[in-house]
């Protein structure tokens, strides 16, 4: 019976996700629009049948909730609605933090984009929380040769400047220019 209405909500966000594409394909931005929010709505809905009807006891239910949260979060995030998205980058944290009890890729680049809302809202102190937390997840598991560990400290570069710390911000702009010189794109 679980594995039946399992499928049935997959299905859902299967024509969630459908909606919201022939929405992309439309030339009209209003017709655009209802078919985002209906897409919106067949997803948000898949969320709320999961939490109401599914226990997250499965890895499998908790990585198909984190993945349908991290989709609203991205769509969110692209109309400029950070408040949403950042509510659904903060439960799609949480269950990936069910998953994996280390530090992952995913992890670094979820704690990335939230730090990157809370830039956009200006709540630097969070920002620069976020974006260190991701900094030192990417170093560790990538090594300082790598891009997003270099994308990290660019944003800290940025939210420094923000907070008016330009003297942080000049050292780890001096430590992500040595660090360009290296970095494996």
């Amino acid at each position: 019976e679980t594995h039946e209405f399992l499928g049935c909500i997959r299905l859902l966000e299967h024509v969630g996700k459908l909606t919201i594409l022939q929405g992309d394909s439309e030339n009209d931005p209003k017709r655009a629009g209802e078919y985002l929010k209906k897409g919106m709505d067949f997803l948000l809905k898949c969320v709320d049948m999961q939490e109401k009807y599914l226990s997250d006891k499965s890895e499998d239910e908790v990585e198909w909730k984190r993945s349908i949260c991290n989709y609203i979060a991205g769509i969110l995030f692209e109309k400029q609605e950070y408040e949403e998205s950042l509510k659904y980058m903060l439960i799609a944290l949480s269950l990936l933090q069910k998953i994996y009890k280390n530090p992952t890729e995913e992890v670094s680049d979820l704690m990335y984009n939230i730090g990157t809302v809370y830039y956009k809202q200006n709540e630097q102190i969070l920002a620069l929380d976020y974006t260190q937390k991701a900094y030192d997840i990417r170093l560790n598991l990538f090594g300082k040769n790598d891009s997003s560990v270099a994308q990290s400290l660019g944003m800290m570069v940025k939210i420094n400047k923000a907070m008016k710390d330009f003297e942080n911000a000049a050292k780890l702009e001096a430590t992500l220019n040595e660090m360009l010189k290296t970095v494996n794109v």
